[in-house]
């Protein structure tokens, strides 16, 4: 496990709370990795363009930042 990664105990605890896709959406990224890119940048400081690729591409991790943002998912996150 790299450091500073969701563990599978903590992923299991939240896995649950992420909604469904939206219908336009072509390809579902794994929500883990997209929640593990935002996570690193509230851990790193980086900027959203110096994510690296690995968690997707940084415009689809921040999209996904301000839509869970806005509907209260990350407050609920971080609370469990």
């Amino acid at each position: 496990m790299v450091r500073g990664m969701l563990t599978d105990e903590q992923w299991e605890l939240i896995k649950g709370m992420f909604p469904p896709p939206a219908g336009r959406e072509r390809r579902r990224r794994d929500p883990r990795i997209v929640l593990e890119g935002i996570l690193w940048v509230m851990r790193t400081g980086i900027r959203w363009r110096d994510l690296p690729s690995e968690f997707s591409p940084w415009q689809r991790v921040y999209r996904h930042f301000n839509r869970w943002s806005k509907s209260a998912l990350l407050m609920k996150i971080l609370r469990r």
